[in-house]
């Protein structure tokens, strides 16, 4: 091989480590998006349970305030459509399964990093290895979740903004 074909190879790893760092960087934010979506919608639901199940008592009583009874009445309805919600967007699992996936692409980028530092004759004898990380790149990108709306675009953004 020419010296210009270790030049295109090395340019095509460099290539995939940027990629690689966009989509790393898309789905840890939206790891944290759906975590914080968990805890957004969770919190307040438990919260709700509680109150309203240590106040359920307390307005079967004949002598409460209606508006006692109504407000234990909505928080009930509130603290179920909050669990539900939670139940159906399941961002919990959701954060989880776009974790791991960064961490995949994660593990790629040091091994992106670590053939970036053989000496450029070698990359022209390193076919299997970069083939393989093809390979893995595909792999990971097949498996992922889907980003939500505008979070690929966000990583692709030099400071995220």
């Amino acid at each position: 091989m020419s010296v210009h074909n270790s030049e295109s190879v090395k340019s095509l790893i460099n290539e995939w480590a940027t990629r690689n760092h966009t989509a790393l960087n898309a789905h840890y934010a939206a790891a944290k998006y759906f975590s914080k979506g968990h805890y957004l919608i969770g919190i307040p639901a438990a919260t709700l349970a509680f109150v309203v199940g240590s106040s359920v008592f307390v307005s079967l009583s004949k002598d409460v305030n209606t508006t006692i009874k109504l407000a234990v009445t909505f928080a009930s309805v509130l603290s179920a459509v909050l669990t539900g919600l939670q139940t159906f967007l399941n961002y919990n699992q959701r954060s989880e399964k776009h974790r791991l996936v960064a961490s995949k692409y994660s593990a790629v980028k040091r091994e992106i990093e670590q053939l970036l530092t053989l000496p450029e004759e070698n990359l022209k004898s390193s076919k299997k290895e970069i083939d393989s990380l093809r390979v893995k790149i595909d792999n990971i990108g097949q498996d992922a979740p889907s980003l939500p709306d505008g979070f690929f675009e966000k990583a692709i953004k030099p400071n995220g903004t």
